[in-house]
Parts: structure tokens; sequence; C-alpha cells
């Protein structure tokens, strides 16, 4: 399953994806809501999907574990994006182990 808000990328991920014999796409979707109701449909292996996912209420709670890019050892500046806060959660029970980064945390090492 690809689940994207872009029917664009949506078709280029499943095209790129189809192109190996080995891969089928059975459902393609725009929101997350799609997906879970798609995925009770289906029985999948992979949902390839974007992290920028539309249909989130208040309170929802996104966790992304060391992705790529945006997990610490990898986060840069480069384009001057800050790196997100880090929570860790146990038995229920979050805490804080790093603030997330500031536009003003970026700018600290500049010399103007």
């Amino acid at each position: 399953m690809v689940v994207d808000d872009s029917a664009i990328i949506r078709g280029l991920i499943a095209r790129s994806l189809e192109a190996d014999s080995e891969i089928e796409v059975v459902s393609s979707v725009s929101n997350g809501e799609l997906a879970v109701k798609a995925a009770a449909r289906h029985q999948l292996d992979v949902v390839v999907l974007d992290i920028e996912m539309p249909v989130m209420e208040p309170g929802d709670l996104v966790a992304i574990p060391s992705s790529g890019a945006y997990a610490p050892s990898m986060a840069s500046n480069y384009n001057l994006n800050p790196r997100p806060a880090i929570v860790m959660v146990r038995d229920g029970e979050a805490r804080l182990i790093r603030r997330r980064e500031t536009y003003s945390d970026l700018m600290l090492q500049d010399i103007f």
C-alpha cells in the first residue's frame, strides 16, 4: 500500500515499486484514515507512507523511531531545519530527553 496526499507522488512511488516483479501495490490512498480502512481489506507486508499525513485530530501522537536523516545521529541543519525533540516513553510515562531545537539555536554560531 502506498499512502501520500499527492496523487502524483503516489503514482511515482507505486510505479517504482511495481518495477520489481516481486512487488505488488494492492492499494494507493491519500491519507492515514483511508490507509487504516484499506489495510483492513488487504493482507499487507509493507505500507509506504508520507510522514505528513492529513486527517489528524488534536491529541493524536505520531512516533517516528530513528527515521533516517531525522534521527539525531543523521540530523543536520541543511536548509536550516531545526532538529526535533526526543521523548522517551516507558510504561505510559513520557520524559523529554532532548528539547526541540529553535531557530535561535541554529543561529548561535553565526557571526554577522
